[in-house]
């Protein structure tokens, strides 16, 4: 039987305005710590618990919900895994000293590559950091957190820079990998042909670096 997961909204803002992204809605209330634990207590005594999702918009701009709703996950026995998505300006060195010691955290962080089509697809709002240079700057910390995985998302505009993006990314020495191409966004023929020579090319070099 696959594993339930819950998914969790915790909030539709953001401070980036991704070209993809169709989620951000800035007027929408974000989750309560309330409401959090109750979805929490209905997973886990209706549908016999599984793994946790954290999503937004971004969700460590209500970190006191984000840091009360796995706290409170640990400690049920129901709960498998805690994924918390976010797109890394919410990372601070405390935030990292606590996932490097919660025990059922995956921090899945988003980037797109090269920091030409990172910044290209992921505009920041007014006075807000650079969102590749931010995460960058935290490389060594990250190093040492036991479970980061990157969502490399692909969208039409960078399809041809699939396999250069991948490279990059894994150059900074991460490697483990979502691949996400943009939805909710229409794809030309030659863009959808290039993601697949993409994958396709991303595999091969996956398998090439295992029979190494």
């Amino acid at each position: 039987m696959a594993q339930q997961r819950l998914f969790l909204t915790v909030t539709r803002a953001c401070d980036l305005r991704c070209t993809y992204c169709p989620t951000v809605k800035d007027d929408w209330p974000s989750l309560s710590i309330e409401d959090a634990r109750r979805a929490v207590d209905i997973f886990c005594e209706t549908f016999g618990g599984g793994d946790i999702k954290l999503f937004g918009g971004e969700p460590l701009l209500v970190p006191d919900v984000v840091r009360d709703v796995m706290n409170y996950a640990e400690k049920k026995e129901a709960i498998g895994r805690v994924y918390l998505s976010t797109n890394g300006l919410g990372l601070t060195s405390e935030w990292l000293q606590f996932l490097r010691g919660y025990s059922k955290g995956v921090l899945t962080l988003s980037m797109d590559g090269v920091p030409k089509d990172h910044r290209r697809n992921r505009r920041a709002l007014d006075g807000v950091e650079d969102a590749y240079d931010h995460i960058v700057s935290l490389i060594p910390q990250l190093k040492t957190v036991p479970r980061v995985v990157v969502t490399q998302t692909i969208p039409p505009s960078t399809a041809h820079h699939f396999l250069e993006n991948f490279e990059h990314i894994l150059g900074l020495g991460f490697w483990r990998f979502n691949f996400l191409p943009g939805y909710y966004i229409p794809w030309k023929e030659k863009q959808i042909e290039a993601l697949k020579t993409g994958f396709q090319a991303v595999g091969n070099r996956i398998m090439s670096g295992w029979q190494n």
